[in-house]
């Protein structure tokens, strides 16, 4: 879990820095609770954020 946790806040800071690769991994986490509360509203705004800033997965 703890580890999880790290995981899904390093993803986060590097999501808020512009990297597209860790918006996506953010939807990842939100949608299956990974590290996180599991939240599809996140996961899903992860999701368009990362495809508007033109990510294709």
């Amino acid at each position: 879990m703890k580890k999880e946790r790290e995981t899904a806040n390093k993803y986060r800071q590097q999501a808020l820095e512009g990297d597209l690769m860790a918006m996506n991994n953010m939807g990842v986490c939100y949608a299956q609770g990974i590290g996180v509360v599991e939240d599809h509203v996140m996961a899903f705004q992860w999701y368009m954020k990362a495809a508007l800033s033109l990510y294709n997965y």
